[in-house]
């Protein structure tokens, strides 16, 4: 998992049992996971990472708990999380002592919760609940005081306003064959996934603004190691980014775009140029 907020970055490694801290991309401080987890569990932990003024928080959803630590390594703190569903993701807020907490919920996106008072804040609702949960399920971006979410199923990516607790603007990147479940006998399952979001984050550049989305697909019609640029005022694609390897998660801060290739073993920053 890789996390960037203005200069603040944390990346987590698997094999080293640790989580990585940079300033100012300076060399990476290190500090050691608090908590024991089988190999095989930690190739898929943390389930999100939320970065404070003086905290980072890892998600577990599987245990359904907030790893807390401090930035110098010192302290280290458990908070489990209550909640009808249960939350699949964490992720950083502009403000300070709030994190978002992606809900597996059909009619509830994601919540703003405060770790240190142990409250949710606010409730982000669909407008029209999804009728199985697997439909209501993505990647999801906080850039400012923008909740960006790339469905799924649904195929598309929308902005919510935080502030104003509602989405304000939406844009078709792919179409699902099949959003029907499997049933097998008594037990239900989601429908196999021909394109899958990999990451997604919005550009301003000017006057415009841009979705960069990466897409994970089972077909030659998306590449794993592209970035897919849509222009927001025409709601087209206007550009692909080749990178080295396929991606693993991005970020963006002001005009740089930061990869990281997990099985590279390495986060590289390079200079947006949207033609």
């Amino acid at each position: 998992a890789f996390e960037l907020v203005e200069n603040e970055m944390v990346v987590t490694c698997p094999n080293a049992k640790a989580l990585f801290y940079s300033i100012n991309d300076s060399n990476f401080e290190e500090i050691a996971y608090s908590q024991g987890r089988g190999p095989g569990e930690l190739s898929q932990f943390p389930y999100g990472i939320a970065i404070l003024n003086d905290y980072i928080i890892l998600g577990d959803s599987p245990l359904q708990r907030l790893l807390i630590y401090d930035k110098e390594g010192v302290s280290f703190s458990v908070q489990r999380i209550k909640d009808q569903g249960g939350f699949v993701a964490v992720f950083t807020t502009n403000y300070d002592s709030l994190i978002i907490t992606q809900n597996n919920d059909p009619s509830q996106l994601a919540r703003l919760y405060n770790p240190y008072t142990k409250t949710t804040i606010q409730l982000m609702n669909f407008e029209t609940p999804y009728t199985e949960t697997y439909l209501a399920n993505g990647r999801m971006e906080i850039i400012d005081d923008k909740l960006l979410f790339a469905n799924f199923y649904g195929g598309y990516v929308s902005i919510w306003s935080i502030s104003e607790n509602k989405e304000i603007d939406r844009i078709q990147i792919y179409k699902s064959s099949e959003n029907k479940p499997r049933v097998q006998g008594k037990y239900r399952f989601p429908p196999k996934r021909e394109h899958t979001f990999g990451d997604v984050d919005i550009y301003h550049a000017d006057q415009n603004l841009y979705y960069m989305v990466s897409i994970e697909s089972k077909s030659e019609e998306y590449q794993a190691n592209q970035i897919y640029v849509y222009d927001n005022l025409n709601d087209e694609l206007v550009t692909t980014i080749e990178m080295e390897a396929d991606i693993d998660v991005f970020e963006i801060s002001g005009d740089y775009l930061y990869v990281h290739y997990e099985k590279l073993d390495k986060v590289v920053k390079y200079k947006i140029e949207v033609k």
